[in-house]
């Protein structure tokens, strides 16, 4: 990351003749970790997919893999890296300026169906992948006929007590008369 390069020109006739002499520096090390942008989406939620930290040694590769890993949670639209100097010798901040999504990052489905056993059904379902700018995500669904009912409620947690360990609760109701 810190380089000192140092053209030396040597000018023969008309041929110019440029030597780089490259002096590399010590390895940069990572001051803070900035999060910016974010309006919706907590900084945790953000924080716990990165890969680099502050004090660890800055690796090009790390950065881009956090990147990526921000980026798969599909929250946002844009996710731009950048280094900036911190002000300290050897020491580099890390920021990643994050775009939220514009539009709600949950569906909603209605539908219905007819059978000759069912007779009529009615649906209804939710997702929300982002509940409150938790990372959690909510599902729920409703199905109502004239012969059946049911319900169903579940909860995702992807990080269960700040370790990368999902644990996921559902609760249903059915009632079907014969």
């Amino acid at each position: 990351m810190f380089v000192q390069v140092n053209p030396v020109k040597t000018y023969r006739d008309t041929i110019v003749d440029v030597l780089y002499i490259i002096k590399e520096g010590p390895p940069a090390s990572v001051g803070q970790v900035v999060i910016e942008g974010n309006t919706k989406t907590r900084d945790k939620v953000i924080r716990r997919e990165l890969r680099l930290f502050p004090g660890d040694l800055f690796r090009q590769s790390l950065m881009m893999r956090s990147f990526r890993e921000v980026m798969q949670l599909n929250y946002f639209d844009n996710v731009v890296p950048d280094i900036r100097p911190s002000g300290q010798e050897g020491v580099v901040d890390l920021v990643f300026r994050v775009t939220e999504k514009e539009k709600g990052t949950g569906t909603f489905s209605a539908g219905g169906a007819f059978s000759q056993i069912d007779g009529f059904v009615g649906t209804l379902g939710l997702q929300i992948p982002n509940i409150f700018g938790t990372g959690r995500r909510v599902d729920a669904s409703l199905e109502y006929g004239g012969y059946k009912k049911s319900t169903r409620l579940a909860l995702t947690e992807p990080w269960f007590m700040d370790t990368p360990t999902r644990v996921s609760v559902s609760g249903f109701w059915t009632h079907q008369q014969d």
